[in-house]
């Protein structure tokens, strides 16, 4: 029976480090900061294989792999830790191989009583979204072929919360996520989490708009809460709502957007025009 017991033991620490990490660890990790985030990973067998510091313009990035090869950038999983520095913007995303471990994540997904709020083919690959009362789970299942052209399938699982989802998702196709280049399983330069290739990434974020702009005739504020306050120089002033979705910028409420498309912009300039026209506006950032 002692025997019995140990091997029991034991053959459940295997199973545990076969799963590593559970969704409620990635869940977790999200909310760290980078070191607490970086320390965690490491006790667990991750490596550190690349990062990209946040700016005004762009968010921050760390990628970790689980079980990489000695020889070329392949892995059994790797973690995306989006991040940035201007607001409270935390995304973590996986890529496994794994039916088992898919399975085990998408059950724990639907017990925590997320809802299915999209379902669809896109580019060849499954593309699914589930939303909680706080938290959004963007699910990508793809295929890829091996040197030896065997195939064979990829899961994605993207966390991030609800209001980044609302304000930087619901109006893009998966393909507008950002993606880049890849090779083999490895995606290092890819801040979301589809395989995909050659997709030219967006001109600039969100984050790129925080902060106080002027033009011709007024002053408008873009909040990071997604409220717009605008104010003439003749001393009117309108307060409504804005998001930045695919290089567009929209400003007005849900079904009265105004839409504008980014033409050329830098730190503390950016030119704009209008749905409607081409008639090209020009606006400076105030303040740092």
């Amino acid at each position: 029976m002692k025997k019995l017991y140990i091997l029991s033991l034991s053959l459940l620490g295997l199973i545990s480090f076969s799963q590593n990490l559970t969704l409620d660890d990635l869940i977790s990790l999200r909310k760290k900061k980078l070191a607490n985030l970086e320390e965690t990973l490491t006790l667990k067998g991750w490596s550190f294989i690349k990062g990209n510091e946040p700016g005004y313009e762009n968010l921050g990035k760390a990628t970790f792999a689980y079980k990489q090869s000695s020889f070329e950038d392949k892995a059994e999983s790797f973690i995306n830790y989006i991040y940035s520095e201007t607001s409270t913007t935390k995304r973590i995303n996986i890529q496994m191989h794994k039916k088992d471990k898919y399975n085990l994540f998408l059950t724990r997904i639907k017990s925590l009583g997320c809802k299915l709020l999209d379902s669809k083919i896109d580019g060849g690959n499954i593309k699914k979204v589930y939303q909680g009362a706080t938290l959004t789970f963007m699910i990508s299942i793809s295929t890829q072929k091996d040197d030896f052209s065997s195939t064979s399938t990829v899961y994605h699982f993207l966390i991030l919360e609800n209001s980044d989802y609302i304000n930087n998702f619901t109006e893009t196709t998966f393909e507008d996520w950002e993606i880049a280049d890849t090779t083999a399983v490895y995606v290092p330069e890819s801040e979301e989490i589809v395989v995909e290739t050659k997709t030219e990434k967006p001109v600039i974020n969100r984050n790129f708009f925080i902060g106080r702009w002027s033009n011709e005739n007024s002053i408008f504020t873009f909040s990071d809460s997604g409220e717009f306050t605008l104010k003439f120089d003749s001393g009117g002033v309108i307060i409504s709502n804005w998001k930045f979705i695919n290089n567009k910028l929209y400003v007005g409420t849900e079904g009265d957007y105004a839409i504008y498309t980014i033409i050329n912009h830098d730190t503390s300039f950016m030119s704009y025009s209008t749905s409607k026209n081409r008639t090209v506006f020009n606006a400076y950032r105030i303040g740092g």
